[in-house]
């Protein structure tokens, strides 16, 4: 459930009129943990609803779950293109 939000993210903020909508999902795991990465356009029509509570939630609950060296989440955000590595050290 803590992968959820950066794959629900892609498709709430990559979805627009023009239909030229481009999402990578991808998922490995290894022997020491788990790495995911999302990556998406954002269409130039795209108008968020302004939530903001998504990422802030997860990095709360990574934080719970995964103390310390046992998570990392970083995010790559632009005007047109939005991406999201997390790796968990399960």
């Amino acid at each position: 459930m803590r992968l959820l939000p950066l794959v629900e993210n892609c498709f709430k903020h990559a979805i627009g009129a023009s239909g030229l909508n481009t999402i990578r999902i991808r998922l490995q795991q290894t022997d020491a943990g788990l790495t995911l990465r999302t990556d998406n356009n954002i269409p130039p029509d795209f108008r968020p609803a302004p939530s903001g509570l998504g990422l802030p939630n997860l990095r709360a609950r990574l934080a719970q779950l995964y103390p310390d060296e046992r998570h990392r989440l970083a995010v790559d955000a632009t005007a047109a293109h939005y991406a999201a590595t997390l790796q968990l050290v399960l």
